[in-house]
């Protein structure tokens, strides 16, 4: 089933900078929000809370070294 619902956009514009790629739906958006939510059921610390959608982010945008990269980088 497929419904509208109304949002700010300001949300649309937090949505769209959330998507791991131009045509990821709104649906798995908010989806992979909740499930961060849910996760709060783990107690996660607030920090560890912060640090962990910081580095989700930063995936998404791309800004992050492959396992090859570092052992280049690191010189092993």
């Amino acid at each position: 089933m497929r419904t509208s619902i109304q949002v700010t956009d300001r949300t649309r514009r937090r949505l769209v900078a959330h998507k791991a790629h131009e045509r990821q739906p709104y649906d798995e958006v908010i989806n992979e929000a909740l499930d961060i939510v849910e996760e709060d059921d783990l107690e996660l610390s607030p920090e560890y809370r912060r640090r962990l959608a910081r580095s989700r982010r930063q995936y998404r945008q791309g800004r992050y070294k492959t396992t090859k990269q570092l052992i280049e980088e690191l010189g092993l």
